[in-house]
């Protein structure tokens, strides 16, 4: 989109950490076709890696792993390169766990990096490919998708920090893959919070994999956001109702201050 268009339904905004709720789901469904289990240790699927034979797959979901995190430097050397799961996990291999599995929560991203590379192991497929057969097609979220820095998507808003445009163009989204590389529209979130969960994912009325719950804004609800490169976004659904909202913004604002304040008029 040009800097002078006006964003509306048809522009796609990059969703940033709400990408992890994809990569959830899509463990989730391995889980129900059998290919994995919750407990799981990681050892099966990475051996090698720091307390791998402690690890499982619902602690790096949960974000109770204590594998250790990306630091700034680590985005900083490798958001500018491109990138694929073996690299990032060879740098994660040379971490000391933050704590040991299960002791706390967290909130990590170098978690859904493994879970991204255990996703393309048991399918066998690319994980884009995998999200694209299970989630995107079923559902029909044509207008969401991954892109490179470098790509040309129809309508992608241009993204803004504290009102310049800062040159989104350098940087390589690959690193973010699985864990907040995504785009979406307003239309094609609506379609994600009114199934997940659902038939794809579970049974109506639990919490999605990936996702926060708890009771917000005087709701028992769960949600997700997501802040990225002049893009932010917030996504909340009340559980059992049909009820629920959605920002996508093509500024780096703190999506949680923003989601107060919708949250406060809405409820």
């Amino acid at each position: 989109a040009s800097e002078s268009e006006l964003n509306n339904l048809t522009h796609r905004f990059r969703i940033g950490s709400i990408s992890k709720t994809f990569t959830a789901a899509a463990i989730q469904l391995l889980i129900k076709e059998g290919g994995l289990q919750p407990d799981d240790k990681l050892e099966k699927y990475l051996p090698g890696f720091p307390n791998a034979s402690k690890i499982t797959i619902l602690q790096l979901l949960e974000h109770r792993s204590g594998v250790c995190d990306f630091t700034q430097k680590d985005f900083q050397n490798y958001m500018f390169q491109p990138v694929d799961f073996t690299m990032l996990i060879d740098l994660l291999k040379k971490k000391k766990p933050a704590f040991d599995p299960g002791k706390k929560f967290e909130y990590n991203n170098a978690g859904y990096v493994l879970l991204g590379f255990i996703i393309e192991k048991v399918s066998g497929k690319k994980y884009l490919d995998f999200l694209k057969e299970k989630i995107f097609a079923p559902l029909d979220m044509t207008e969401t998708g991954y892109a490179d820095y470098d790509a040309d998507v129809p309508f992608l808003s241009k993204g803004y920090f504290e009102g310049m445009a800062p040159d989104n163009k350098k940087y390589n989204y690959s690193m973010l893959l699985s864990i907040g590389a995504m785009y979406s529209t307003l239309a094609d979130m609506k379609k994600w919070l009114c199934c997940s969960p659902g038939t794809l994912f579970g049974t109506q009325g639990t919490t999605p994999l990936g996702w926060a719950s708890g009771v917000r804004f005087d709701q028992d609800a769960y949600w997700h956001s997501g802040i990225t490169n002049s893009y932010s976004s917030f996504a909340f659904k009340v559980k059992n109702a049909d009820s629920y909202f959605i920002f996508l913004s093509n500024e780096g604002i703190k999506p949680v201050q923003l989601a107060k304040q919708i949250g406060a008029k809405v409820w």
